[in-house]
């Protein structure tokens, strides 16, 4: 009986077999039709034969690996047909056997029934738990591969981040170099955890463990050693490197591990990275350099314009970059970025200043008129232009008379000069 019970266990391990296999090239399949398309020729080549031909012979590829992946498929179902036909033809000869070794348990009487059913019921949940065995096997090995995956791409997340803040860093030290001594820029490297620290106390609900303490493992510990943790059950990893108590790193490794919604814990390490944080302080006239949070708004103005005039090589519009700054601002800051860059770079300003307009040595000016609705160019041109001149003059210093009146009163024009 015995011998025939494992016969049957074998048959059975044949049609299991085949399922798996069956179960594999059907999820290849998928996968070769969801993943892979024949690449498209662009339209522009799209005249070219040999191109054409070449993306028709990967479409047929493409379309022939399909069919004989469904042919696998049919054959694999036809074999298994095939074994079970042979397990049935098979099964008068168990039942034979069966019948007499229940004749053979009835006539030795006592308890052997009894035991003969435990036994026939045990060896059924032996059989049960080999099976969950094998696809318990199986799936860690596509845990093992997953997880090594995982960990291939939370290494070039880590790159990419460390990546993006060395940029980041050298376009600041540009900047500030760039300011001629005004402004100090710099980063801190993933300093602001504050969505990370709201995500972590969101999982930590129903740990009574202290908001504060959970703000302190987010400031201390990155996402991924904190996961790199609670998975190998080390509270000593969050204890060591944050200042909180070892019950406290103890209660939240326990609950974050027995969580059944690990993914959430899982996304830490790549949805709610600490952002890197960057701070400018800007030179006041005391000579000292001051956070831009504490500046007027004149002076974060000015911030803002260096770093715009600064920042790159492309074109810039401003409108009225003068407004909100100080009138030594717009030239010192202003001004003299204007006439040090615009040979590499194209600057479009809207302005009422003269310092902007003229002294910043524009190559080409546009005097507007405007109404309630409509603006009107009514002369354009260089400062060189007689016309133009003597319209700057009007709009920006408000007419020839006045502006030789201020001269004479600041003591630059002599005061008998009519001109």
């Amino acid at each position: 009986m015995k011998a025939y019970e494992e016969q049957g266990a074998s048959f059975r391990e044949q049609l299991t077999f085949l399922d798996e296999v069956h179960s594999a090239v059907a999820e290849l399949s998928d996968d070769i039709q969801q993943s892979f398309s024949a690449p498209a020729v662009p339209k522009k080549h799209q005249g070219n034969p040999s191109l054409v031909e070449a993306q028709r012979i990967s479409k047929m590829a493409l379309k022939e690996v399909g069919a004989g992946l469904s042919s696998a498929l049919s054959k694999v179902e036809d074999h298994r047909k095939e074994i079970a036909r042979l397990h049935k033809e098979w099964r008068p000869a168990l039942q034979k056997v069966q019948g007499e070794y229940d004749a053979f348990i009835a006539k030795a009487g006592g308890d052997q029934k009894g035991l003969a059913s435990r036994r026939k019921k045990l060896e059924g949940e032996k059989e049960d738990l080999e099976d969950q065995a094998k696809a318990l096997a199986s799936q860690a090995t596509q845990f093992d591969k997953a997880w090594k995956a995982r960990f291939e791409l939370l290494d070039q997340l880590d790159g990419a981040t460390t990546a993006l803040y060395l940029a980041r860093k050298a376009k600041y030290d540009d900047l500030t170099a760039l300011s001629a001594g005004r402004l100090m820029l710099g980063i801190s490297k993933a300093s602001d955890t504050e969505d990370y620290a709201a995500a972590l106390a969101a999982i930590a609900t129903g740990t009574r463990i202290r908001k504060a303490d959970l703000t302190l493992v987010a400031a201390h510990i990155s996402p991924r050693a904190l996961v790199d943790a609670v998975f190998a059950r080390d509270p000593s990893a969050i204890s060591s490197k944050a200042p909180i108590e070892e019950d406290t790193a103890q209660k939240l490794v326990s609950w974050l591990g027995a969580l059944e919604a690990q993914e959430d814990i899982l996304a830490l390490q790549h949805q709610f990275l600490p952002q890197d944080t960057p701070s400018i302080s800007f030179r006041k006239d005391d000579g000292s350099y001051h956070p831009i949070s504490d500046l007027s708004v004149g002076q974060k103005c000015t911030a803002l314009l260096i770093i715009a005039l600064s920042a790159s090589n492309h074109p810039i519009v401003i409108d009225q970059p003068e407004e909100a700054i100080d009138i030594a601002s717009v030239f010192a800051d202003i001004v003299t970025k204007l006439r040090a860059t615009k040979q590499g770079r194209q600057f479009i300003l809207t302005t009422h200043n003269p310092n902007i307009a003229v002294t910043a040595d524009s190559d080409l000016i546009h005097v507007l008129k405007a109404s309630a609705t409509k603006g009107t160019v009514v002369h354009r041109g260089a400062i060189e232009d007689d016309s133009v001149r003597e319209e700057v003059i009007n709009h920006l210093e408000g007419g020839r008379a006045p502006y030789l009146m201020r001269g004479k009163k600041y003591g630059l024009i002599p005061q008998d000069s009519s001109e």
